[in-house]
């Protein structure tokens, strides 16, 4: 039988639902191994002579032990196709496998052909376009809603900032300590230097899976400090904690210092924001642009501020809404401090309303430091610390309901989002 032309090619993530995937020529029945959403696609010409092949995937230099991934192969296009192999490879960073493909000799041809095997060695490479070798490289997705980049370290989590386009979309995969990790080998302003704080805003989808980033510390002399600077994209299913941000200047938040996209289900704990100029707010510092902060939280977080609005939710909001969020045991200070919001402030192009939100703070009198949109308590209900230990204390979030984002787990002091408590 003529030798096999196979050619190993970049690991992307795609959507594989079923153990059998066809294409226009070709038929891959998944054997054994993990059904998964992303894979290694392999570029292959068969032989004239067969249609039938095993492709079998192993972890390291050799195929020895038992294969990661078997698959049986049905070939009928006569040109290069695509071999599509869902493999649960390594995607916080390059990796060797090794892949063995098996030609089984085709009806009538027993006697005159006889089965070949061919072995190759690759190491996986980045998937975002970066070169092999760049610190943070995503290994996995191609940056689609379908195939999101997988983000699964400290140094993929920081990587984002060289990929701030909208459109692009992110997964994370894991919880995400950053306890040991410098961003740019400066410990003095910390270990973490803010997404989207530079030349470009965030302006993709970074879905945080249900995971959390802690120990993340940064000290600047400049706007936006936070995981996220600048956020005009959505941020979503993510939770800080044990983390702590101050700056100078402006606009600070423990989740993100500006935001004028969504965040939805998402929660900041045990953390802390301090700014010198304007807005800290315990998971945002700043919010604008007619979007939404919906179903989330804050926990025993500190914002201080000297020079104008802090919140235990949000420092200030101009435009926009906020929606079944609360803030629990924050400490705010500066000269409008609200224990959910510190200014209220709709600007002349748009109205800014929140509802259904809750609060508890023992070092502010009313939810909004500064309110110009119907008083200091509009759309929030003050509770004690103990209140929140009681679903119908808390009616606008639904807990425990079909569609609701929120639960509370037997014993609970306070209600928690759904999505992570799924891991």
């Amino acid at each position: 039988m003529k030798k096999l032309m196979i050619a190993v090619c970049l690991l992307i993530l795609l959507a594989c639902p079923a153990r059998v995937h066809a294409a226009a020529g070709l038929s891959v029945e998944l054997l054994s191994g993990k059904e998964c959403d992303y894979g290694l696609n392999i570029p292959f010409t068969r032989s004239p002579r067969t249609k039938d092949y095993t492709f079998e995937v192993y972890p390291g230099a050799s195929a020895a032990g038992s294969p990661m991934v078997q698959a049986r192969v049905t070939i009928t296009a006569a040109g290069q196709v695509t071999v599509h192999l869902p493999c649960a490879v390594d995607p916080a960073g390059p990796a060797d496998y090794t892949l063995k493909v098996t030609a089984h000799v085709a009806p009538g041809r027993a006697g005159l052909d006889r089965e070949g095997t061919l072995s190759k060695t690759f190491t996986t490479a980045p998937t975002c376009g970066c070169a092999a070798g760049t610190a943070g490289a995503f290994y996995a997705g191609n940056g689609t809603m379908q195939s999101p980049y997988r983000v699964s370290t400290p140094a993929q989590l920081q990587h984002l900032n060289r990929h701030l386009d909208a459109g692009l979309c992110f997964l994370q995969i894991n919880d995400i300590d950053l306890t040991g990790y410098d961003s740019d080998g400066n410990a003095a302003n910390g270990n973490w230097t803010p997404i989207g704080i530079s030349s470009a805003l965030f302006s993709g989808t970074y879905d945080g899976g249900g995971y959390t980033v802690s120990h993340a510390t940064c000290s600047l002399t400049q706007n936006y400090p936070g995981l996220f600077g600048r956020n005009s994209g959505t941020i979503q299913n993510l939770g800080v904690t044990d983390s702590s941000f101050y700056t100078s200047r402006d606009n600070g938040g423990v989740l993100c210092g500006l935001s004028t996209g969504s965040i939805d289900r998402c929660y900041a704990q045990n953390s802390s924001i301090t700014v010198g100029g304007l807005t800290a707010g315990g998971l945002v510092g700043y919010y604008s642009g007619g979007q939404k902060v919906s179903d989330c939280y804050t926990i025993s977080c500190t914002a201080n501020n000297s020079g104008s609005f802090s919140g235990g939710l949000v420092g200030a909001i101009d435009s926009g809404s906020i929606l079944r969020c609360y803030s629990l045991g924050s400490t705010v200070s500066g000269p409008a401090s609200g224990g959910l919001i510190g200014g209220v402030q709709p600007n002349s192009g748009g109205t800014a309303s929140i509802s259904g939100c809750y609060w508890q703070s023992a070092s502010a009198s009313h939810a909004f430091g500064l309110s110009n949109a119907g008083g200091l308590d509009a759309g929030c209900v003050q509770l004690a610390a103990s209140g929140f230990a009681t679903a119908s204390n808390l009616p606008a979030l639904s807990i425990g309901q079909e569609g609701s984002a929120w639960e509370l787990l037997p014993g609970a002091s306070h209600p928690t989002l759904k999505v992570f408590q799924t891991h």
